[in-house]
């Protein structure tokens, strides 16, 4: 997603709208399959350069717990500063060095930052048993649950 401001830089317009999709094909995460990034937003210039937009996407993933597919939307948006001239200080900042910027790889990093750490159906979801695997909300199974470490087996006895 590459703009030319340099009308913007020259003072000819005052924004850029921004309104269209982002492909995202080499987002390396196994478990989400992206669709189409919906971004909409501006590019401004008021008494500095700046930016505005919003995001959005659904994405197909697996429940943490039970591994069922799950649908999830994604929203976000960004506001930054944009300068031309390079400060390490601060990463709220986009960098642009010609009259083009690439929105890319800030919203793809947002997105990433946004991920959640664990989806899952449904707060209940009981997940799979882990010693047959079996769907516990959909099945119950019979496999006996508990671990004992065997160096405390000998303490069982004493509460029967």
């Amino acid at each position: 997603m590459r703009y030319n401001i340099s009308e913007l830089l020259s003072g000819k317009v005052s924004s850029i709208e921004i309104d269209g999709y982002l492909e995202i094909e080499d987002l390396n995460i196994d478990s989400f399959k992206v669709d189409k990034v919906y971004v909409k937003g501006t590019i401004f210039k008021k008494t500095s350069l700046g930016l505005e937009l919003s995001y959005e996407s659904d994405w197909t993933s697996h429940c943490s717990r039970c591994l069922k597919e799950i649908d999830y939307k994604i929203k976000g948006s960004i506001k930054r500063s944009i300068v031309t001239k390079f400060n390490d200080i601060d990463d709220e900042n986009v960098f642009v060095e010609s009259d083009v910027i690439d929105l890319s790889d800030l919203i793809v990093d947002d997105i990433i930052l946004n991920l959640p750490t664990q989806l899952l159906c449904s707060e209940l979801c009981k997940g799979l048993c882990v010693k047959c695997g079996a769907d516990l909300n959909t099945e119950n199974c019979e496999c006996d649950t508990q671990n004992i470490d065997p160096r405390l087996s000998k303490l069982k006895d004493l509460f029967k």
